[in-house]
């Protein structure tokens, strides 16, 4: 089965960041960048003082297909 691709897009009015395409094999990690981890076009880290470093986490259901 393919696997599920998240897109996040810089917004006008948000902190600018270069275009991420996070395939969502497994659930993925929102967050702020540290030193470990830092941000790639492949992941959900940014570089962003004001998101916390464990922010949120996607996932998608290949079961339900949401």
């Amino acid at each position: 089965m393919p696997s599920a691709l998240a897109v996040f897009a810089c917004r006008p009015n948000s902190h600018p960041f270069q275009e991420r395409h996070v395939y969502l094999d497994e659930p993925v990690k929102i967050g702020r960048s540290v030193a470990r981890c830092r941000p790639a076009q492949n992941n959900a880290t940014f570089d962003c003082k004001v998101l916390s470093r464990n922010h949120a986490l996607v996932w998608f259901d290949h079961k339900t297909g949401k």
